[in-house]
Order: structure tokens, then sequence, then C-alpha cells
């Protein structure tokens, strides 16, 4: 049966069990109140026990829409906590708000500064399909959804390194970009502890591992809509980890491709070139790369195909082509976005820029506005065999350091 904390009486007065009365105060003072549904109107039960906290349920079964997730503890002790910490900042907060229009309703909502905001704690499986119409509809009405996930949901990662791991595709649809610090990030709460557990800076390595860090603040030292984002970027550890990344997903490719039916082969055959050859510039990290799910070595590539293919004909490619390959290559279904809200690419294309920018500070390519490989930089050619291991060594000793320096560079 589904729990609800706001009902209103049979006047429209609007009651909130906000958790500050005790189980018998509240027996009391409802005892001969009569309760609906403040959505459907359908008649609700004020249920006070001695182990959940009190709530409020549907009398019958319900088709009530904005009610459609049955609540756990957790969510109800997460929405009161909540409710208070932003109580204490002074701001005016409603529970379980109810959009009629969109069908649904936030678990809390503030207005600062004219802005309004509902404040979503997940706790439960969300689809990417419920997660989109949700925040679709709250951006419809000019409210900024902020969605934080339960600390129950933290993802546990069992690799060797302790800042590598993997996030599901319910995580990622949560993550966030802040445009300050030039970094992706992800919520947490722990209701228990009344703290915010922050994931970032999140750097994709692959469609589903992340390089990332994590820290725990307790709530009552924050302030709503702020959270700390401690600057924290690319290590030569790091690198270390793409590297091996870069190896990996080469040698997949070559072992579990389909030939001509996989279309980045296909391509690189019918440029008669091999994927197990790529220049070692091919696959480098950028900031934005998380914007696409494919991983930099794969989008990269795409990119690299047509700098060679102008390069044969001596022609240059302006910023403008590249950013367009990559656009036609998500319309086609060829690589795709991860994230719902970067709608317009611009986080995809910004990933492009980056990625074009780096290569100019590496000597790989020259241009301004169009660029031309360097024929002059030993290490733009495709090698003939694949690189030995002190080949590769040298060109991340000689490169390695800019590599992070561009990376961590704010932008």
């Amino acid at each position: 049966m589904l729990t609800i904390l706001v009902a209103k009486t049979e006047k429209g007065k609007v009651i909130f069990l906000d958790g500050t009365h005790s189980p018998h105060v509240i027996r009391t003072r409802f005892a001969n109140t009569s309760f609906y549904c403040p959505q459907c109107n359908e008649k609700l039960q004020l249920k006070v026990g001695s182990i959940k906290i009190p709530h409020f349920a549907h009398v019958t079964k319900s088709l009530c829409d904005s009610y459609s997730e049955p609540e756990t503890k957790e969510h109800l002790l997460a929405k009161y906590k909540l409710y208070r910490w932003l109580k204490t900042q002074g701001w005016d907060v409603s529970v379980e708000k109810p959009y009629p229009d969109l069908g649904q309703r936030s678990d809390l909502s503030t207005v600062l500064n004219g802005q309004e905001f509902a404040v979503e704690f997940q706790c439960s499986s969300l689809s990417y399909g419920q997660y989109r119409k949700r925040t679709e509809g709250y951006y419809k009405r000019n409210i900024i959804p902020l969605w934080i996930l339960a600390a129950s949901k933290f993802p546990n990662g069992k690799s060797r390194f302790s800042h590598k791991l993997p996030l599901s595709s319910f995580h990622q649809q949560f993550i966030r970009y802040s445009s300050s610090l030039g970094q992706y990030f992800l919520i947490f709460y722990n209701a228990e502890k009344e703290s915010i557990i922050l994931l970032q800076p999140i750097i994709a390595i692959s469609k589903n591992s992340f390089l990332t860090m994590h820290s725990e603040t307790r709530v009552f030292s924050l302030t709503f809509p702020h959270f700390p984002l401690p600057s924290i970027s690319l290590s030569s550890i790091d690198l270390k980890i793409f590297i091996q990344a870069r190896k990996k997903w080469q040698e997949n490719r070559i072992i579990y491709g389909k030939g001509n039916k996989d279309f980045l082969l296909s391509e690189f055959y019918q440029n008669q070139l091999f994927i197990h050859l790529l220049p070692l510039w091919v696959g480098l990290p950028v900031r934005h790369a998380l914007a696409i799910k494919e991983p930099v070595f794969e989008w990269q590539a795409y990119l690299y195909l047509l700098l060679i293919r102008n390069d044969r004909t001596n022609r240059a490619v302006s910023l403008k082509q590249l950013k367009d390959l990559i656009s036609r290559l998500i319309k086609t279904n060829k690589i795709s976005r991860r994230l719902m809200h970067d709608t317009s690419n611009e986080g995809v294309l910004k990933a492009v820029e980056e990625y074009i920018l780096l290569l100019k500070k590496l000597a790989i390519l020259d241009g301004q506005s169009e660029f031309k490989l360097n024929q002059e930089n030993p290490f733009v050619k495709q090698p003939s065999t694949p690189y030995k291991e002190n080949e590769v060594e040298e060109f991340w000793r000689i490169k390695g350091k800019e590599i992070i320096h561009q990376f961590n560079e704010r932008q």
C-alpha cells in the first residue's frame, strides 16, 4: 500500500506529518478526523504504529498517478530529514506537492529568489523513461529538479584501484555537471547520518566504468542548493588506467568485432587502416567525454578517420566538420549521448572541442579554424606494426604531463 505524508481534511486544511509530534499526540489530535488525498481526493487512512513512521495510505487500492511508487522507511525518513534541513535555512518548503497537470508530485518543493526547485529523493529503481518524463515535466513548468540518490544506492566496486567504480544506467541518468568547476558529479543522501555524499569528479573510461572519488559532509553545514565540489583532477595514476583501457578496447574490437557488420571496423577497412595500429593520440581523456556513452577510443577513432582522409588529399578539416561528423553519428545511432538532458549535444560538442584543442597542444594538429596533421611530429603517422612497449612509454613520457595539464585546466 502506498504511504503519504500529506493529506487534507474535509474542510480542505492541509496536514503534514513532519515528525515533530509523538505517535500518541498524533492519535489523540486526529482521532475523529477524516483525511483525503490532495491529488485524487480519495479517502486516506492515518497509520500510526510503533515501528513505521506515521503516514497516510489510500483506504482502497488506488490508481492515483502521482502516488505511483510505494515508499520505504528510508524514503520517508529522508523526506523528514531533508524537510527539516530546508526549514532551518528559512525556506518555505512544501512536501509531496502535487502537479495535477503533470500527473506527478515532488518529494519536496521550495522557491528561492523566484526559482522553484523540486527535490526528488530516489531510493527505488527508476527506468530511463520514467526519469525522462518526470524531469521534462518539471522543466516545462520552469522548475529545476534536483535528484538525490539514497545512500543505499551507492555503487560498490571491486577494482584494485580504489577510485575506479562501475556506474549502472540507473546511476548515469542522474549525473550532473558543474559549470563552475567543469566536472561531473552525483549526489547521495544518508538519512540516518544526515549527510550528503558527493561522487566527483566522474571521468568515463568505458560505457559503465568510471574514475571518481567521494566525500561526505553533514547536511546541516551546507546551504541549499549549493553542494561542496572540491576540485579533484586527473592524475598520472588515472592516465595509466586509461592506457590499460585503451589496450583492452583495441583487443576486444579485434577479437569480438563483427567485420563488415561493425560500422567502425568497416570504415577502417575501407580506408585501408587497422584498429590495432591506431596512433597513440587516438583515445585521450577530455573532461566532457562523459557526455558520450561510447569510450573516448571509439568516438575519437571516427575523428581520426576524417583527419586521415583529408590528409591524403592535402585538405584541411574545420572544427565544424568534426562536430558535424559526431552529430551525424549520434543521429544515425552509431554512437549515443550518455546524458538525457544534453538534448542540444552541448556536452558532446564540447568534448570534440576539447579533444581538438588537446591535439593542437600536443602538436598533432596545425591550424586555427581549420586543421591539418602535423607530419613533422613523429607520433602522427599510423605505425606499420603494433607499438613496442618502449614506444608506448616514450609517447606517454613526452606527452603525458601535457595531457594531464590540459584536462585539469578550467575551461
